[in-house]
């Protein structure tokens, strides 16, 4: 009886040894980006969601509804990169709808890696948004001027002008008359240049 025990050990041991081995081999492929070239990607990385586009990332809609649908609340920030499959993307959009919804989103941290808004209502109904920290040299394209549009009686904005009157625009050390003069950028009321 102990020699068989004995056995089994030896075998489980000579099996182990086996698996890690092969298990640490460097030759094996490692797992490459892939190229997406649509839309159609929903990724959740560290609680952000993406859409991939070839070798760039863009935040995108979460998606859900009702008590499913997915916002974002407090402090958002915007990473410059987002790691997928051990490929560094960078983040150069925030797509239709990224933020849609996000009634308790307070803030939100653009990086200047981000250089355009592809479709409308990025920013739609984000009620509470009192600060925008927005890195770019130059104020980020927006294909639609609903960007940061708000439906009627929803809290603090009451109409979708309203967000551009009581949300703090900050932007580069010298580079307040860029956004002033930019679309839908030159809508905010109260633009300082402080970062």
């Amino acid at each position: 009886m102990k020699r068989n025990s004995l056995f089994r050990v030896v075998l489980l041991m000579a099996l182990a040894t086996q698996v890690f081995i092969s298990c640490g081999d460097d030759d094996e492929p490692q797992p490459t980006a892939p190229t997406l070239d649509v839309y159609e990607e929903k990724i959740e990385i560290d609680g952000l969601y993406y859409n991939f586009h070839g070798k760039e990332a863009g935040m995108s809609y979460a998606g859900g509804t009702g008590k499913n649908k997915y916002t974002y609340k407090g402090d958002v920030i915007i990473p410059p990169f987002v790691k997928y499959y051990g490929q560094s993307y960078p983040v150069t959009s925030i797509d239709d709808l990224a933020f849609a919804d996000s009634k308790d989103m307070t803030s939100i941290t653009i990086p200047s890696s981000v250089t355009k808004f592809n479709g409308s209502s990025n920013f739609w109904n984000c009620y509470a948004l009192r600060s925008i920290y927005c890195y770019g040299t130059n104020a980020p394209k927006c294909t639609y001027t609903d960007t940061f549009g708000c439906y009627s009686g929803g809290g603090l904005a009451d109409t979708p002008d309203d967000i551009y009157n009581y949300c703090v625009l900050h932007v580069p050390n010298g580079r307040k008359e860029e956004y002033a003069s930019a679309t839908v950028w030159r809508k905010f009321k109260n633009i300082k240049d402080d970062l």
